[in-house]
């Protein structure tokens, strides 16, 4: 947000600079390219930022995930051994029989149940999680384009056109990520 600010002000900068003379001044063409270079710098940024993110983040999801499946498993077998300890006692062969088929089937339950809260806190987690952060990276390409095509000559009335655009879409860009940032705010 600073530097989107900071861009915004440089865009200021340069209109005010335009209204005062005819064609676009020396200094003003190199503090646009200097602005070029800066746009450089946030985008390599942004992108260094959301590789770290997401890689916390996928760090984050494979250890609640692995914290789900053990409980999930602590869960079946406790119930599998409360069920074991439950129908001890063996008393003919053909009950013996019986309590092992018994034993087989409660077991084989046991395994598909544990399966099925496997998938099924996978998808509560996945969906708890969401996705990854995305940040657009349009404003600053954009920002970028316009630097370079001010740090060359322009006319008074294209300063005055490009500054107008410019400060339209880069208060859109901040409201939107406002709107992001809120949006996040209020899932945490």
């Amino acid at each position: 947000m600073d530097q989107a600010k900071r861009i915004l002000q440089l865009v200021a900068f340069a209109a005010c600079a335009l209204c005062a003379g005819c064609g676009t001044p020396k200094p003003a063409r190199d503090l646009a390219a200097q602005g070029a270079v800066v746009v450089d710098k946030a985008q390599t940024e942004t992108r260094a930022f959301l590789e770290r993110s997401n890689q916390s983040y996928r760090r984050r999801e494979a250890i609640v995930n692995e914290l789900a499946r053990g409980e999930i498993a602590d869960t079946s077998v406790s119930a599998f051994n409360a069920w074991l300890a439950n129908e001890a006692g063996f008393p003919g062969d053909l009950e013996r029989a019986d309590l092992i088929r018994r034993i087989a089937e409660q077991s084989r339950t046991a395994r598909e149940q544990r399966q099925v809260d496997l998938k099924k806190k996978s998808a509560e987690v996945a969906a708890a999680f969401g996705d990854p952060a995305n940040v657009p990276t349009t404003a600053l390409d954009e920002a970028r384009k316009a630097f370079v095509v001010l740090a060359q000559e322009l006319t008074p009335q294209e300063w005055l056109e490009f500054t107008r655009a410019y400060a339209k879409q880069l208060q859109s860009d901040l409201k939107k990520l406002e709107i992001l940032a809120d949006d996040v705010e209020a899932a945490k």
